[in-house]
């Protein structure tokens, strides 16, 4: 994709320890997304790992909101970041199902849902301590990678960035995919 992402526990100065927002970084075709690359907040899951720094290349999960398929491009996410889309699929699902494909951490693209300051509803927000955590933590004891909520726009930037074209799937439906034609 070209894309490179790195997603980090450590807190953004502006914001409340307790919070739940953390950092990402992303570049395109850059060696280091923290020297050189765009940072934004993020909203941190409440469960799962509390320490990490993790960069790797963005790759999209398709489909790309893992709704009532299974994933087509595991082979694609080992080693990498998934980008998946929010969607109707509980949260812990998703990170759990890049993990198991051997994604080293999720990025999840907002569907619009939550405000500009990450009140997310049910999904959870800052005064929470990020999302998910109305989950029983049950839920999330098998996830070890880390996964970051951004908002819609950051999420269609990052789409945009990975020059991604719509597909028809069969079965599925229109998916963003990485494009097949030659660069």
């Amino acid at each position: 994709s070209g894309v490179k992402v790195l997603i980090d526990s450590k807190k953004p100065r502006t914001a409340k320890p307790d919070s739940g927002l953390h950092t990402l970084e992303f570049c395109l075709n850059c060696p280091d997304p923290h020297l050189e690359g765009t940072q934004t907040m993020a909203l941190g899951a409440v469960h799962g790992p509390t320490e990490y720094r993790v960069s790797g290349d963005l790759v999209m999960m398709v489909p790309n909101d893992i709704a009532g398929a299974r994933l087509l491009n595991v082979e694609e996410l080992v080693g990498r970041v998934a980008l998946v889309d929010r969607g109707v699929v509980p949260l812990v699902d998703k990170v759990l199902a890049a993990q198991r494909a051997g994604a080293i951490g999720v990025v999840i693209a907002d569907d619009g849902n939550c405000t500009d300051l990450y009140e997310c509803g049910r999904v959870g927000s800052p005064k929470h301590g990020g999302f998910s955590g109305r989950d029983p933590w049950q839920l999330w004891m098998k996830v070890e990678i880390p996964s970051l909520l951004v908002m819609a726009d950051v999420g269609d930037r990052l789409k945009r960035m990975m020059k991604l074209e719509r597909i028809y799937i069969p079965g599925i439906g229109e998916q963003w995919a990485p494009s097949l034609r030659r660069r």
